[in-house]
């Protein structure tokens, strides 16, 4: 899990920015990236949720 630092030159920029999608997906990746989530690992992920599932599948 990361932690995310804001500047206030960042909330000064972030505050003019006209651009509302533009905001948006800068605040979806900051939450993304606080939650620890890029395609990095996507793959590994997927792969550990599906033996997950089958195990939970097998013990009903």
């Amino acid at each position: 899990m990361y932690t995310i630092l804001r500047s206030e030159e960042f909330d000064a920029w972030f505050h003019n920015l006209r651009d509302f999608r533009g905001k948006a997906r800068i605040l979806n990746r900051i939450d993304s990236a606080e939650q620890g989530g890029d395609k990095s690992t996507q793959k590994r992920d997927i792969k550990r949720a599906k033996l997950m599932a089958l195990e939970l599948n097998r013990s009903k």
